[in-house]
This record gives structure tokens, sequence and C-alpha cells, in this order.
């Protein structure tokens, strides 16, 4: 197996991704995406549906309720807006399940990563020796499944990256990718840009509001040492918890 450490970087987590690094990923998922619904190739026979996955860890979400008081609770100056119950009512696996496989019947199912976040993504590295633009390797598919096209690119824009630049770029590399995904489909592919951009906001919505739930611990845990990078994370989870819940409506 290949050593990704050689001459690739992942990127730091507090300061995310970059826009050029969006691109790169985006347009590297539309490949892999119009793959996915164009080949001949038996790719899904291996591969869990999300319902299949999230029956292996459906004992996770027993206590997942408790777990959003927990959090809200503990750190009430970053999320004393949030929902509590509006957000209890969407983790449940009926839930989760219909997320992860929103629209597949429009689109079709194409292969997901399952966790593509920026500690999962390794570019080759710079002259400065930080990470650059083109895409070295993805590491970790054991939550490699058959889903939405949606679901590795919602990833992207939680955690991954800051707010000021999911604000400002989502839409933009959202287009991109559509446009990329055409390219390679051809007639495969029947929906319009805003048909995806429709079904993209209401994942995304989702993730958004949901992600401080999934995600705060494995952060704090990973920046344990440096509390000006988690002050920056916990911020960009409410952040996201804001944005999510004005889609919403809630």
């Amino acid at each position: 197996m290949e050593d990704l450490n050689n001459d690739g970087r992942s990127v730091n987590l507090s300061s995310g991704l970059k826009f050029e690094q969006l691109l790169e990923l985006a347009g590297t998922l539309a490949q892999l995406h119009a793959w996915s619904l164009t080949t001949d190739v038996d790719w899904k026979t291996n591969l869990p549906t999300s319902e299949t996955l999230l029956a292996g860890i459906e004992q996770y979400f027993d206590n997942i309720s408790d777990k959003v008081d927990e959090i809200v609770h503990s750190y009430s100056q970053y999320f004393s807006s949030v929902n509590v119950e509006k957000v209890k009512e969407m983790l449940n696996l009926k839930s989760i399940s219909k997320m992860l496989d929103c629209n597949t019947e429009l689109i079709g199912e194409v292969l997901v990563h399952g966790d593509l976040w920026v500690s999962n993504i390794f570019f080759f590295q710079n002259d400065d020796g930080l990470a650059g633009n083109s895409i070295k390797g993805i590491i970790d598919w054991q939550f490699a499944h058959r889903g939405s096209f949606c679901n590795d690119l919602r990833r992207l824009f939680d955690i991954s990256t800051c707010t000021t630049l999911r604000r400002k770029y989502m839409e933009t590399v959202l287009q991109f990718y559509y446009n990329r995904l055409k390219s390679f489909a051809g007639d495969k592919l029947t929906v319009s840009y805003l048909q995806v951009k429709n079904i993209f906001e209401t994942a995304f919505a989702y993730t958004a509001v949901t992600s401080f739930v999934f995600l705060l611990e494995e952060c704090i845990e990973m920046l344990a040492d440096d509390e000006q990078a988690k002050h920056f994370i916990l911020l960009r989870l409410a952040e996201l918890y804001e944005d999510g819940s004005r889609l919403l409506g809630f």
C-alpha cells in the first residue's frame, strides 16, 4: 500500500479546504459519479445500501437524544439557539436513511465514500510543504456504499470548509460539479442543474443542523491542545446549524 505521507499532505482542520481544493474534489466526485451511472461494471454487488450500512451501526443511535442535550448544555455559548426537539426528530434511522438515499430514484445510485472530510483526503505537497490543489489519494473507504450523489458533496461543506468560504462558494462549486457530471455522463444524466441544486440543498440542510451531534466529539479530541482551533471549529458547527435551520424553516 502506498504511503501517502511521502509527498502528500492533508489539510489542517481549523483552516479548512480552499476554493481550488473544493473544485478539484467536486470534479473528481463528478467523474466517479458519472462512472457509477454509465459503466457496465457490476460495482454495486459488493457494496452495501445505505440501509444495510446503517443497520450495522444501529446501536450508535440508541442514546443519540441524550447526546444532543449534553452538547447544548456543555457548549451553550455556541449552541443556545438549537431547537433541540427538532434536531432529535431528525436523528432516527428512517430520516437518516431517507437523507442518504435522497432522490436516487431520480438520478440513480452512485459510489459513495461515506466519510469524506479533510482527515481522509491527501493532496500533493507544494514546494512550501503544504497541501496543494491536486488530489494524491483518499483513504478510509470502510463506509463506502451505494447512495445519493449528495452524500460526499455535502460532507465537503460541513466541518471541512470554513463558514466564510462555504457561504461564498458552495453554489459555485455545485454548479462546477454539475457541469463536469454532465460532461462525463452525457445523455445518461437527464436532470437539470436546478433539480440537482434543490436536492443538494435539502441534503445539506439536514447535514448542517445535525453536524454538531455527529462531529463535535471527534473534532474536540483532535484539537485537544489547541484552544483557539477548538473555538473556530465550535463556531463553524454553530454557524452550520444556523444556516441549516434557516433553510429548513425552524
